[in-house]
This record gives structure tokens, C-alpha cells and sequence, in this order.
């Protein structure tokens, strides 16, 4: 047999190799496919509670492989709530998925820790894995077991959460503050609850501010008073974000309040107290806006400029009576401004011209 024989026995063997393998690879993929559909089918029944094929649905979905039922339960679980998700939770006892999540939970591998952490709303309420693993050592670990958090479950650990803003890594400081905003009013206690304990400095200063963070960007009547108190606070962080939430509409006269922050001595704040004016609509506080318009800081002219126009009429009045200014910076912004409304509204009288027509 010749060279070239051979050389064309093993391309053509080797060919077919890699021509069964990938049919059968398909085949598999397929087959994956079809099951996965049928999971999602059945896990649907169950969270629907689809009458006399609860009890059916229930039964097959529990036969299936473990990989397979944790990532179908796990993204159907973060959906629901109630009865539906308590259900979910008893497929997967059945299953013995959640001894699997115990076991996990313990182990020293840290890529183990994270599989349990990744399925811990599958967890009964009561179980000591869900602590465990919200304060693991591993930040990746802490970090996705705070992801996994359901809106209920954050308010039931919102105590332990706080702790977790004073951690070191990033990961787990980003995921606590998501955590705390999607807990909503749930929160809120432990949230006034942390922010007093910043100000008696019994919280870490970095997480005080990550805090506030939240703090201002939840509409509550319930933090006002926490959120005022750090008006005039000598970290210029935690009064730049009291001027944020004064934009909200959660303060019965936000005016009282964003004047003094108005004339802050740090440029940042007064930004932030601008901004806040604008977006609360404080038409009181039109004047002072056009004041700002000579600050001596861009970013605080740009800002105050940007609030006029939100203000409507009073706001561009306002932005008028400075085109004439002795200071050159409030000229040129308030001219820079007006031609930005005026641009708009011709764009907008256009485009209404062309509908009409």
C-alpha cells in the first residue's frame, strides 16, 4: 500500500469520525433542547397550578437530571412568590435538590459555595444555609448569595445586608446596594436604622455613603427626616446626596431645604441642589438658580442653566433677565441655554407643521 493510500485512508476516516461525532453531538443537543422545553412546560404547570396535572408535573419534572432541574427551578423561583414559588420549593425537596444545596454550601471549594449560592431562594425561609452563605468569607460567594435574594427575602436579612456595605470587596458592596433597592419599603426600618448609627459614626463612612445611595433614590416619606439630618454633614458626599433626594417629591417644601445646599461651598453640591430644583420643579427657587448662573464652577452653571429650562416659563424668564448680566460666565450660559429651548421648540412647532400636513 502506498503513502498516499494511507495518507487518504486516515483523511477520509478521520472525516467520518468528525462527521459522526457532530450528528451525534446534534442529536444530543436536540435531545437537550426538547427536554429543556419540556421542564419549562412543566414547571409552568406547577407555578399556574394547572388542576389535575399539578400532581403529573410535579412528579416528571422531579425525574429530571440534577443540572438541569437546579437551572430551570432556580430561574422560575426568582419570578415568583407565594404558593407558586412554596410549590417550586417542593419539587425540589422531592428531588433532593436541596440536600444537594446543603451539601454545596459546606464544602471548602469556593466554586462549590457559589453553585449553592446560586440556587439559595430554592431554600425554605428557615434554613441555616441561606445565613451561612450571605456571609460567606468568599466575596463571589457572599456577592451571588445576595443576588439570589428574592424582594421578601431581602427584607427579612436587611440587618445582615447592612453589614455587607462595609465590606471590602466590590462585588459585594454592588450587589448589597441592589439588593437593599429591590427590597423596597421592606427595607426602609433598617435603612433609617443604619443611617442614625452613621451619624452617631458607628457605621464606616464609605458605607454610610454607599447607604445614602439608597436611601435617595427610594421615594419614602418614612426617610426624610434621616435624609435631612445629614444636610449640613461634613462629608460634602452625604450632603451632595441629601440634595438628590430632594428631587424626589417625598418632602412636603424641598425649597426650605435645597436653598442653603443652593449656596453649598463645595461646587458638587451645589450641582446636585441645581439639578434637584429642576427635576422637582421648585419654581420658588428660579432666582437663586439664576444666580448660580455666574458660579464659578462650569459644571454648577451648566446644571443651574439645565434646571431653568426644566422650570417652563418661569425657569426661561428667569434665564432672560441674564442675558444682559454683568457677569460674562451668566451671559454666555443663559444665552447658551435659551437657544437650546428655543432650538427645541422650533424642532417641535416642525414637526408638528409636517403632521398636520
Amino acid at each position: 500500500m502506498t503513502l498516499f493510500a494511507i495518507v487518504q485512508i486516515v483523511v477520509t476516516t478521520t472525516a467520518i469520525g468528525f462527521c459522526v461525532i457532530g450528528a451525534l453531538a446534534s442529536l444530543n443537543r436536540r435531545r437537550r433542547e426538547k427536554l429543556r422545553t419540556r421542564a419549562h412546560h412543566w414547571a409552568a404547570t406547577i407555578v399556574l397550578d394547572a388542576g389535575p396535572n399539578l400532581e403529573a408535573a410535579s412528579r416528571d419534572l422531579s425525574r429530571l437530571p440534577m443540572p438541569l432541574l437546579a437551572e430551570v427551578l432556580q430561574q422560575l423561583a426568582s419570578d415568583t412568590t407565594g404558593e407558586s414559588k412554596r410549590r417550586l420549593r417542593v419539587v425540589a425537596e422531592n428531588a433532593g435538590l436541596n440536600r444537594r444545596i446543603e451539601r454545596l454550601s459546606r464544602r471548602r471549594r469556593w466554586q462549590k459555595r457559589v453553585q449553592a449560592a446560586h440556587l439559595l431562594m430554592l431554600l425554605p425561609s428557615g434554613a441555616p444555609e441561606r445565613e451561612l452563605l450571605l456571609t460567606d468569607r468568599h466575596p463571589f460567594v457572599r456577592a451571588r448569595a445576595i443576588e439570589s435574594l428574592s424582594p421578601s427575602g431581602v427584607g427579612r436579612f436587611s440587618s445582615l445586608l447592612l453589614d455587607s456595605l462595609g465590606h471590602e470587596s466590590p462585588a459585594v458592596q454592588t450587589a448589597t446596594q441592589h439588593a437593599l433597592a429591590r427590597g423596597g419599603s421592606d427595607c426602609v426600618p433598617t435603612i433609617v436604622d443604619g443611617l442614625d448609627r452613621s451619624l452617631s459614626g458607628l457605621l464606616d463612612p464609605t458605607a454610610a455613603v454607599r447607604l445614602m445611595q439608597v436611601a435617595a433614590e427610594l421615594p419614602d416619606p418614612r426617610l426624610t427626616g434621616s435624609l435631612l439630618a445629614f444636610a449640613d454633614h461634613d462629608d460634602f458626599r452625604l450632603r451632595q446626596l441629601t440634595a438628590s433626594s430632594l428631587g424626589r417629591g417625598i418632602f412636603p417644601e424641598p425649597e426650605v431645604h435645597l436653598r442653603p445646599l443652593l449656596a453649598d461651598p463645595m461646587a458638587d453640591v451645589r450641582a446636585e441642589a441645581a439639578r434637584a430644583v429642576g427635576i422637582g420643579r421648585v419654581m420658588s427657587l428660579a432666582p437663586a438658580l439664576g444666580r448660580l448662573l455666574g458660579d464659578p464652577q462650569w459644571q454648577v452653571r451648566r446644571d443651574a442653566g439645565s434646571a431653568l429650562a426644566l422650570l417652563g416659563p418661569p425657569g426661561h424668564i428667569v434665564l432672560r433677565c441674564h442675558l444682559r448680566d454683568d457677569d460674562a460666565f451668566a451671559r454666555d450660559m443663559a444665552k447658551h441655554v435659551l437657544a437650546q429651548v428655543n432650538g427645541q421648540t422650533a424642532n417641535a412647532n416642525t414637526f408638528g407643521q409636517r403632521l398636520a400636513a
